[in-house]
């Protein structure tokens, strides 16, 4: 049920030894080296109108970060919903996966993430990204 989540080189993958993906909702990441492995600590959940539509997944650890992008293209995802957000300030478990500004180029070999346009409200942000690079 979980036995992929569980090997050596995958634990250190999860923030939490007691969330992890079941296999049958896991997304596989695709991957040209041995060392990169097709793991990521996510889950796969159906919308209203399609199945494996949406994916829920922790923020990225420092360690995950360029896995985290390979999910995202790989899975051609298009939104991103990231709650707790102004924790990356206080919390060093998680990695630095977007640009500080929209200036800023922020490089994950092979990926190469730029903020085209970027919004502020009270409560929400929205960042509209740019990435190049494939895997």
């Amino acid at each position: 049920m979980y036995q992929n989540s569980r090997t050596a080189s995958n634990k250190l993958k999860n923030r939490f030894g007691n969330i992890l993906p079941k296999e049958l909702y896991r997304p596989v990441l695709m991957c040209d080296s041995k060392d990169m492995g097709g793991y990521f600590n996510a889950v796969l959940t159906p919308s209203f109108r399609k199945r494996n539509q949406d994916i829920i997944t922790q923020l990225p650890l420092p360690t995950t970060v360029v896995d985290f992008w390979r999910l995202i293209t790989q899975m051609k995802v298009s939104l991103v919903f990231a709650f707790e957000e102004h924790l990356q300030a206080t919390d060093s478990t998680i990695g630095k996966y977007l640009p500080a500004s929209e200036t800023e180029k922020s490089s994950f070999p092979p990926f190469q993430v730029s903020m085209g346009t970027w919004h502020q409200g009270s409560h929400w942000e929205e960042r509209n990204l740019f990435v190049t690079g494939t895997n």
